[in-house]
């Protein structure tokens, strides 16, 4: 007979992962390989995770909603705002209407603009992927790294070659002029190949989630005043911010002349992994291999699988789908407020405020596959009632570049030695 009253230890050595479920179908709607993470941290972080994030999407697959992945995520104010684009893999109709339920479950205020079905018909051989600004890529012919180097340093390049939660996590420990943390990716390259599409699976961390909860709270009581003054900053600020705090996941490319910059993939936040296309322009590459560096904050991004298509993009049907309906969890109809991107917000208040959306779709076209995507806008603010004065000494250091990268270095390192002697206290006793 089980004691539920019994108290038990388990050793850190003894756990490998934690995911998190959703308590009513019991999926995993996140998953934390602990890697070098410490037990101690990963709580740390499931706790931080449980109260910052961004709209939860569900996906109606035939059966029951599943978690699919998160809206406009990253995007705290209005004048950030982005079109978002996520892939709905595992969508299914019910009598021709395709259904998904964006909830509120965490401490925010969440503002959606508007939602709109994307659906690409595409050849049966073929994978889709949109790029960052929604434009579709193709995929018939994905190869995988032939050598990777982590932070300089050869390694296993496995997990590079399967989607399974086995990940490149940005956590090296050099000691070095600066806390970003890189892995070169080399390729087989074509003869004549002019152009490629990276294939990436990513997410960002846990520990990023973790790491801006504790900048948050810096602030103490100052931070809502903080957050109010935040909604008039501009894009380009907030922008150039991320950017020097290496929040994003830069890609680079070995030229003839060194490390050209390609492109920089926006924050995904931790819940679920997104699979991206990222383009690239091989002109100043030349010989026999592509060498593509993605380059991050410590710990920020997650990387389970990464590989490139040489092949040329093909013809594509795109449909941009409306909202037929919306409902929300008061019954009210709210289709007008999801419809279009007009600043006239649908928003969500509280923990369990929900809406359901249905598009109608048509028949499938003959000898054609189908994928579609949920094109997004909106922003969310936090709540947060943070104790203690704010620390402004230390928070000016944060307009420095790198400092928030550096932030998240030292946390890591204090939780680590924080957990090095609990272990030590527990086997003593």
């Amino acid at each position: 007979m089980i004691n539920y009253d019994e108290q038990i230890t388990i050793p850190f050595s003894a756990i490998n992962s934690i995911s998190v479920n959703d308590k009513n179908t019991g999926r995993s709607i996140a998953y934390a390989a602990l890697g070098t993470i410490g037990v101690i941290a990963v709580i740390g972080i499931i706790y931080a995770l449980t109260k910052s994030s961004c709209p939860f999407i569900y996906i109606q697959n035939g059966e029951e909603f599943i978690f699919t992945g998160e809206l406009y995520p990253g995007v705290l104010t209005a004048n950030q705002q982005r079109d978002d684009y996520l892939l709905l893999p595992n969508i299914a109709d019910v009598n021709n209407v395709y259904s998904i339920k964006i909830t509120n479950e965490l401490k925010e205020i969440q503002y959606t603009d508007f939602v709109q079905l994307l659906e690409v018909n595409h050849p049966e051989h073929v994978k889709v992927l949109l790029d960052k600004n929604g434009n579709p890529h193709t995929f018939s012919n994905i190869m995988s790294p032939v050598n990777v180097l982590v932070d300089n340093l050869k390694t296993d390049g496995s997990p590079a070659l399967v989607k399974d939660n086995t990940s490149y996590l940005f956590d090296s420990k050099m000691n070095t002029s600066s806390s970003t943390r890189n892995i070169e990716l080399k390729f087989n390259k074509p003869i004549d190949s002019e152009t490629a599409k990276l294939y990436l699976t990513v997410k960002n961390s846990m520990w990023l989630d973790y790491a801006f909860g504790k900048f948050n709270e810096q602030f103490g009581t100052y931070y809502n005043q903080f957050q109010k003054n935040q909604q008039e900053t501009t894009k380009e600020k907030s922008t150039l911010w991320m950017n020097a705090q290496n929040i994003p996941l830069s890609v680079y490319l070995k030229t003839n002349t060194g490390w050209e910059f390609v492109d920089r993939v926006n924050t995904v936040v931790p819940m679920a992994s997104r699979d991206i296309a990222v383009p690239i322009d091989l002109k100043n590459v030349t010989g026999n291999d592509v060498v593509v560096k993605l380059e991050t904050g410590f710990m920020f991004w997650e990387v389970d699988y990464a590989g490139i298509d040489f092949t040329e993009n093909l013809p594509l049907d795109v449909n941009y789908i409306n909202p037929d309906e919306a409902i929300d969890g008061n019954h009210a109809n709210v289709t007008e407020l999801l419809s279009a991107s007009d600043q006239n917000y649908f928003v969500q208040p509280n923990i369990g405020d929900e809406v359901v959306v249905h598009f109608k779709i048509n028949e499938p076209k003959a000898d054609l596959n189908r994928t579609f995507f949920l094109k997004n806008r909106g922003y969310y603010n936090y709540i947060r009632n943070y104790d203690g004065e704010p620390n402004f000494q230390k928070l000016k250091l944060f307009k420095e570049a790198g400092a928030f990268t550096d932030f998240s270095k030292y946390e890591y390192e204090a939780l680590m030695d924080y957990e090095n002697q609990f272990d030590l206290a527990s086997n003593t006793k």
